[in-house]
């Protein structure tokens, strides 16, 4: 039974030890694949409002140059016009030239720097009417990084010319250095060649550092190029990627009105740190489960063992012949298997002192008479012998035989009562044997009986166990259905993100859409939530029912001792049975021997009273009387012997039932 205790520990302790790791493992993925949709999301998001900065930055510039290239003194295309009203607006914004295109390609600055500037692509778009930026190239008068922002100069609904603003550059790494993700995050923007235009390290900016380019000599590089090439090819996106052995996330988002891109990035450990704290704190959940949950099953194993041990120990008592013990009141009450097992021996144990009592009081009777047999026979054979010598006195002279006979009357008179005693103690001690015989017979009848019923609670749990299995097998497709609803639910839950993020984009067009989107992932979240429940209940019917099969076949197992322990009481009331048939069989034996031993003495006193009445008739069968009483000697020491051997057959049955305890 201890093994059962150790076999409940080991599996319900592995069974813990299985679910808590899986469900730490599932929540520590979980977690983990949340926690980075969630920097994924927010860095993207943090890369757009930063792309949106750059854009009203430079949407402000470009509305400055456009007000100024449509005054009336910069249309006139008069530089001496032009020139004073350009100096009053230097001093006033924060440029660092200003310059008029005429539509040969000649650029004048507020300095007179003349340069050709036609073949500009910035320039070349302001006399196609468009207003633009430049991207950022070094400066030939400063060697810095600027920005070269054109308006078109309008007279008459025609170009006929354009300004140029040249700005520094810096202002774009300044914003570049205000965007700030964690305590590692990092911001920095390439154009559409993969050159660096905004950095917090101003010489990758001044350098026009490509890490592209580098990457086709240096392939540690190769991750992060692609990863800027990526960022040339999409508006917005985000893309894992590692840098000098770092794991990286970053969110990127173009800048409309230009080919620039902005990225935003930060470190996978610093994004994946409380995750450390969930693992630590999941370790220690696993030791409280696990610990708790083998208390439990060993306060459980307990309480399905001890009942089976206390019967068992009632079974190998039994076994042992000692039916003093009784089954405990708890168990005779319980309704489950143990209790009917209980009440199963309970019963047996009842019968077999009942049957053993009987059989006690009967051996003792059986003794009792065969002694008294015994001592009737010794009697007898003494007498037989004083009448053997009378007789033998008589044959030696008739007047001596007319004395003798009427003693031998009278010692015949005593010899025909202890005969008559012999045959009813004979009657007696079979009766006696037959009551044995027949109650021994329904004692096996009894053995028999609750081998049967115990043959019918095995088969009854077999068809529960079965029962049970099939349930648990039902349990686990209702929980593979359940985990595809969960799946179901967070890719709608994604869907619903997504849309939400599009209609986020739509601005006012798609307020509706996104209040439906989010209508859509709460029910998404509910669904998951729902299935995470029934999930969990289908977890805990599978445990049950795995506890329920483990505690039938240990209880078969219990059932199947018992029908052993049954069988080996069955075999010692065999023993018992095959005695009480012999000590039958000898009792017919003996009262054959006490019925010839009284024809013996009736014929004995018939030939004595005959020697009574006449001497002469005496003298004359003297001879005949000897021989009759020497048979009659012969068969009263059968009687004595038969009756000797009956007190020992009645002293061995008395040993045999007396191993009982009753």
């Amino acid at each position: 039974m201890k093994s059962i205790g150790r076999k409940l520990l080991l599996s319900f302790g592995a069974l813990l030890l299985l679910v808590s790791v899986s469900l730490g493992i599932i929540t520590y993925a979980n977690s983990s694949t949340l926690l980075t949709e969630e920097v994924e999301y927010s860095l993207l998001n943090k890369a757009n409002d930063s792309s949106f900065l750059v854009e009203e930055r430079l949407a402000t510039s470009l509305a400055e140059i456009n007000a100024i290239a449509s005054r009336n003194a910069i249309t006139s295309m008069d530089w001496a016009i032009q020139k004073p009203a350009l100096e009053s607006d230097f001093e006033r914004l924060d440029y660092l030239a200003f310059a008029v295109v005429t539509p040969d390609g000649t650029a004048t600055y507020l300095d007179e720097n003349v340069l050709d500037l036609g073949d500009r692509d910035y320039v070349q778009q302001a006399f196609q009417g468009v207003s633009n930026v430049s991207d950022v190239i070094i400066s030939r008068a400063t060697n810095e990084p600027v920005v070269m922002i054109t308006a078109p100069i309008e007279s008459r609904g025609e170009v006929v010319g354009a300004l140029v603003a040249r700005m520094d550059a810096g202002f774009l790494s300044a914003m570049i250095e205000d965007i700030t993700y964690g305590d590692t995050g990092y911001a920095f923007m390439i154009n559409s060649s993969g050159a660096m235009v905004a950095n917090r390290d101003r010489e990758l900016v001044q350098n026009q550092t490509n890490y592209i380019e580098m990457a086709e000599t240096n392939t540690g590089l190769a991750d992060l190029a692609d990863t800027m090439v990526l960022m040339t090819e999409q508006e917005q996106g985000v893309h894992p990627y590692n840098f000098e052995g770092e794991a990286q996330y970053l969110g990127f988002s173009s800048v409309a009105g230009t080919d620039w891109t902005i990225g935003v990035g930060v470190a996978e450990e610093e994004v994946l740190a409380p995750l450390q704290s969930l693992q630590a704190f999941m370790m220690t959940a696993i030791v409280i489960v696990l610990v708790i949950g083998l208390t439990i099953v060993w306060f459980i194993a307990r309480s399905i063992i001890k009942p089976i041990i206390t019967v068992v120990q009632l079974g190998e008592y039994m076994s042992n012949n000692d039916f003093t013990h009784s089954v405990p009141e708890n168990l005779l009450k319980r309704k489950d298997e143990v209790g009917t097992l209980a009440r199963v021996f309970n019963q047996i144990s009842d019968r077999m002192k009942d049957m053993i009592t009987q059989v006690v009081n009967s051996s003792e009777q059986v003794l009792s008479s065969a002694d008294t047999l015994n001592d009737s026979a010794k009697r007898t054979s003494e007498m037989a012998n004083e009448v053997n010598a009378a007789i033998r006195e008589v044959a030696g002279g008739a007047a001596v035989q007319v004395q003798s006979s009427s003693e031998s009357a009278r010692a015949m008179e005593e010899l025909s009562q202890g005969v008559q005693q012999i045959a009813e103690s004979a009657a007696v001690i079979s009766s006696s044997s037959t009551m044995m015989n027949e109650n021994a017979n329904e004692g096996y009848k009894s053995v028999q009986s609750a081998i049967e019923q115990m043959t019918f609670i095995q088969n009854g749990t077999k068809e529960t166990k079965s029962t049970i299995e099939l349930l648990d097998n039902d349990s686990k497709e209702i929980g593979q259905i359940i985990t595809v609803i969960t799946d179901i639910s967070e890719q709608t839950n994604l869907l619903a993100l997504n849309a939400a993020i599009e209609a986020a984009r739509a601005g006012e067009a798609g307020k509706g859409f996104s209040v439906v989107a989010d209508e859509i992932r709460k029910l998404a979240d509910q669904t998951s939530n729902s299935a995470n429940q029934i999930k969990g209940l289908i977890g805990k019917i599978q445990s049950n029912t795995e506890k329920s099969v483990t505690s039938i076949t240990a209880s078969s197992e219990d059932v199947n001792n018992g029908i052993e322990r049954i069988n080996e009481v069955g075999a010692k009331f065999n023993e018992i049975l095959r005695s009480i048939e012999e000590v039958t069989v000898k009792i017919e034996d003996m009262s054959a021997v006490a019925e010839e031993m009284s024809a013996g003495t009736e014929e004995v006193a018939a030939s004595v009273q005959e020697i009574a009445s006449t001497s002469q008739v005496a003298a004359d069968s003297a001879e005949q009387v000897t021989m009759a009483s020497e048979e009659q000697l012969v068969i009263i020491n059968g009687i004595n012997e038969a009756a000797s051997s009956l007190s020992d057959m009645s002293n061995q049955l008395n040993d045999l039932v007396r191993q009982f305890k009753v």
